[in-house]
């Protein structure tokens, strides 16, 4: 450690002694007494003192060897970006307090504004989504649908997916040329540790419940279908952190042209479609019967886009198919409140998902004998078992009289019934 310290800090000071030499025709520079002091420990060194309480003047031709080069250029790019993200959190620091939930109902926010998970079978009616003004947005470019916004904590997951990121391109380059499998097992795992580490340091993880023995189980359970709800771009690497077996996921084209994302999908072999193309959706089809026959699991969104307000949408026709052609189950997964951590108008996250980001697994539906709307229907039901009220359908969501009215009849029916208790006990006595 004090070998490494003091090398990148006599970098610093031998580049400046470079400059003023420029400047001002001289060529060397007094050492502070504390770097004098740790380079005391290393033996041989150019910059060792006899007396380091002493600054004593050291030539910056012998200050360090020329074969150590630890100030690049790359280097030089990462201190002046974290200088930058240190200023803008130093004015804008609020922005990485978690937001206190709006609607508790029966569940209560700690200090940290996490709120813990509603009981198994109850409505979340929680709401994470932040307004404008909550979000504190200080870059912000486009107007009306396509403004993107980008707020403190999102220029943390920007510097985390700047640090990640290059490693992981490396690794997929890596084993790229190492794997064999025709699957491309080891390829797609480079992407999932990618997003458990990503969601880590973002502290955005999510919370897993429901059916886990389908997932321990792997391929071991046979191929599947995956389905799951679309609200935001972090669906695809909190799906990441539950589908550990090997799949593939079903993608717009547009997707290979994004950074590292892209070439995930490509090298992997996922299967791509545009929606446009007529040809391009019946060869997805072909591919994804192809898939499921060798046993490698798909994974698809049925809504077949993003949902910009985070609402569950209608279902598109011809994914439900490929299950009853190939009659494999279809196993729905919920996933809850990605759209309030990052909404479609944001580039990255905007609140951490820790305490808000939730998957449910749920049992396996079998698609033999089912017609395809059969099945749309039985998926939907799935999904609203468990979807947070706020990302229900805008049709099925109660207005606020309903919803007190709904209240005013629980409490009635609570009432009439420790009433009639309490007189069963009486009589009793």
């Amino acid at each position: 450690f004090s070998r490494s310290l003091t090398l990148d800090a006599c970098s610093l000071f031998r580049c400046r002694s470079t400059i003023r030499a420029k400047q001002n025709q001289i060529d060397s520079f007094h050492l502070p007494p504390i770097l004098l002091s740790i380079g005391n420990i290393l033996p041989n060194s150019p910059y060792r003192s006899q007396q380091p309480a002493q600054c004593v003047l050291i030539s910056s031709d012998t200050l360090i060897p020329s074969f150590v080069r630890i100030f690049t250029n790359y280097s030089r790019m990462r201190l002046l970006l974290a200088v930058v993200i240190g200023c803008v959190l130093a004015r804008n620091g609020e922005g990485f307090v978690p937001q206190q939930q709006r609607r508790l109902g029966r569940w209560s926010a700690t200090a940290m504004g996490v709120a813990s998970m509603p009981p198994e079978g109850e409505l979340d009616t929680r709401s994470f989504f932040l307004s404008r003004e909550e979000v504190n947005p200080i870059i912000s470019f486009g107007k009306d649908d396509k403004e993107k916004l980008v707020n403190p904590f999102g220029l943390w997951c920007m510097a985390v997916s700047l640090v990640t990121g290059p490693l992981w391109m490396l690794a997929m380059k890596i084993v790229h040329r190492m794997e064999n499998d025709e699957n491309r097992a080891l390829f797609d795992m480079t992407g999932k540790i990618w997003a458990k580490t990503w969601l880590t340091m973002t502290n955005s993880y999510p919370t897993i419940t429901g059916n886990m023995e389908r997932l321990k189980a792997g391929n071991d359970a046979g191929p599947c279908l995956f389905v799951a709800n679309h609200a935001s771009w972090l669906d695809i690497p909190v799906l990441c952190t539950v589908l550990d077996p090997v799949f593939k996921f079903i993608a717009k084209g547009e997707l290979a042209n994004v950074p590292c994302i892209g070439t995930q999908l490509s090298g992997g072999e996922h299967i791509l479609i545009d929606r446009d193309d007529r040809r391009s959706q019946l060869k997805t089809f072909k591919e994804g019967i192809k898939y499921l026959k060798k046993g490698v699991p798909i994974m698809a969104f049925p809504e077949g886009q993003r949902s910009k307000d985070g609402h569950l949408m209608e279902f598109k026709g011809g994914l439900f198919a490929m299950a009853t052609k190939t009659k494999v189950p279809i196993v729905p997964i919920t996933l809850s409140h990605t759209h309030a951590v990052m909404p479609s108008n944001s580039l990255f996250p905007v609140q951490p998902g820790a305490g808000k980001l939730h998957v449910h697994i749920h049992d396996p539906i079998d698609a033999e004998g089912k017609t395809d709307d059969e099945l749309a229907a039985l998926v939907r039901a799935s999904f609203l078992q468990t979807l947070p009220l706020e990302q229900h359908p805008l049709e099925t969501i109660p207005s606020a009289k309903e919803l007190q009215s709904l209240s005013d009849h629980q409490q009635a029916l609570e009432s009439s019934t420790s009433t009639t208790k309490n007189a069963n006990t009486t009589v009793s006595v």
